[in-house]
């Protein structure tokens, strides 16, 4: 049986307000890693996953009743 390549995406929730996210990785070199937020609450996510940079695609947002304001918002 032929080994299983691995994904280059999978899905990621912001732990803060469990928005959805797909998640692409790409193989990267060395260099500044850009500061990402969530686009529902600003909870800041990951950039880097060893030598793969992440880059999020937002599927679905928060639930209204988290975000009217049970939330901890992270404002830059």
């Amino acid at each position: 049986m032929p080994k299983r390549k691995a994904s280059k995406f999978s899905f990621y929730q912001c732990p803060n307000c469990e928005a959805l996210y797909q998640r692409v990785r790409r193989r990267v070199g060395q260099g500044d890693d850009p500061q990402i937020s969530c686009n529902a609450c600003s909870a800041p996510l990951p950039t880097r996953e060893g030598e793969f940079a992440l880059k999020y695609f937002m599927l679905r947002e928060a639930a209204r009743a988290q975000v009217r304001g049970t939330l901890t918002r992270f404002d830059t």
